[in-house]
């Protein structure tokens, strides 16, 4: 059975660096900061499996994030990073 890919994760400039700079804060929640390196490593076109390998999480997790990423590609980076979005992503469903 072939291998399924995952879809590519774009991140631009501006997003990158908003991320890098959360994810160097000190007070930045650690929750917040792995949701962080999940979208930085698929930035950078790193997979599911070595992202949640590298990260020490469920595939599920970095599965999740990256969706999340993608669905709400027209709000800010800190509310494609919230987990409020949540609630409303399985009300809509």
């Amino acid at each position: 059975m072939p291998l399924l890919r995952a879809a590519p994760v774009s991140v631009t400039d501006r997003e990158r660096q908003q991320l890098e700079a959360l994810v160097r804060q000190q007070t930045c929640p650690q929750q917040l900061a792995v949701r962080v390196r999940i979208i930085l490593l698929a930035g950078r076109g790193i997979g599911v499996r070595p992202t949640a390998d590298e990260l020490d999480i469920g595939r599920s997790t970095v599965q999740a994030w990256r969706r999340r990423w993608l669905e709400n590609s027209g709000a800010s980076v800190a509310e494609r990073l919230s987990a409020r979005l949540l609630g409303r992503a399985a009300d809509a469903a």
